[in-house]
């Protein structure tokens, strides 16, 4: 957390709210969250991380919305380049390009992303990573509250359901946001990375009525996605 909130106070951008959700964490989060000035922390029991997003989301007044794991980073000059792209494009949601980091922060790959294709997202091709992703507070406003049920894919499933809803992506070619590699992460197991697909998977047929061929595309991708992150976790682990 300490790196994530270092990132905020960072940028050159400082109209900004920061809530910290905090479930009734027994370690030092929010010890770390109060060395912030500019932190306003949700402390409300929750039954889990999409639970703790809704809530914190209750409290939400900006305009410009975006959610950020306590263990991933943006980018400096972040927070101004994606106001400028609001301001300069008629769009709804904007994402971007991405590092991978390991648990030192030393970067492991950059990652690009690109034009958003509703055919690629459908079958797993292609996610817009979501420390890049900022949206209009109207979106998730139509959407939220975020399914709970929901461990890992409430992203996948918050921009399928965006994507249903005509909202527009913009994919802005510039380094966003860093996506943190570690042993310690809730995606970083062999069995954890197969659940997230599976979910992946399962909350992609739940938005979209898939044909056929849709299908064995979304198998495909999602496996070959699956030997991706398998590789990356065993060589960075």
């Amino acid at each position: 957390m300490p790196q994530a909130l270092q990132s905020i106070k960072d940028q050159a951008y400082k109209n900004i709210e920061v809530l910290v959700a905090d479930g009734g964490s027994e370690d030092n989060t929010l010890l770390i969250a109060q060395s912030y000035d500019f932190v306003r922390i949700v402390s409300l029991k929750d039954n889990g991380q999409t639970d703790g997003i809704n809530k914190a989301y209750s409290f939400v007044t900006g305009d410009i919305v975006a959610w950020q794991n306590s263990d991933d980073v943006y980018e400096l000059d972040c927070f101004s380049q994606v106001i400028d792209a609001f301001a300069n494009h008629k769009v709804d949601i904007v994402y971007g390009d991405y590092r991978l980091i390991d648990h030192k922060g030393q970067t492991i790959k950059i990652c690009k992303s690109h034009n958003w294709q509703p055919a690629k997202f459908k079958t797993g091709r292609f996610v817009p990573l979501q420390p890049t992703v900022f949206w209009h507070k109207r979106v998730s406003d139509s959407i939220f509250p975020l399914n709970e049920h929901l461990y890992y894919c409430m992203d996948v499933d918050l921009f399928a359901k965006a994507h249903n809803k005509g909202y527009q992506f913009l994919y802005l070619q510039k380094e966003l946001g860093s996506f943190r590699i570690h042993t310690q992460g809730k995606t970083s197991q062999y069995k954890d990375i197969l659940k997230v697909l599976q979910e992946h998977a399962k909350t992609l047929r739940a938005n979209y009525n898939l044909n056929s061929v849709e299908r064995i595309a979304l198998f495909k991708n999602l496996t070959r996605l699956f030997l991706i992150k398998l590789y990356l976790n065993i060589k960075n682990g």
